[in-house]
């Protein structure tokens, strides 16, 4: 966990009143410790992906939530099928052959 000076001073241009805005938005949560902000790694990965969208690729404040909604759908997306490929190797070989033959007759 690492606190708010630590996580400013891993970028380069970013400054606290930006930051606390940002958690303002809940566009990161971090927890609290003492009353003041406490961020983990996954709060850290948080703050690069919105530093590089904003700072980076100039996408503004206003589409920030957004771009910031579909990527949380694609991630959640993501760990979806990935549970659904593990239970599936579960399955005997028959019923795992009989979804992936499925699954090729549905693909566009």
């Amino acid at each position: 966990m690492m606190h708010l000076a630590a996580v400013i001073a891993l970028f380069d241009n970013l400054t606290e009143a930006e930051l606390t805005a940002w958690v303002a938005r809940s566009w990161v949560s971090p927890a609290e410790a003492g009353g003041a902000p406490v961020f983990s790694e996954i709060d850290i990965a948080r703050i690069r992906l919105i530093y590089d969208l904003h700072h980076t690729m100039a996408v503004p404040d206003d589409s920030l939530p957004l771009v910031l909604s579909l990527l949380d759908q694609v991630h959640t997306l993501r760990a979806t099928l990935a549970a659904l490929a593990e239970a599936l190797q579960d399955q005997p070989p028959e019923i795992q052959a009989m979804v992936r033959n499925a699954l090729e007759h549905r693909r566009p």
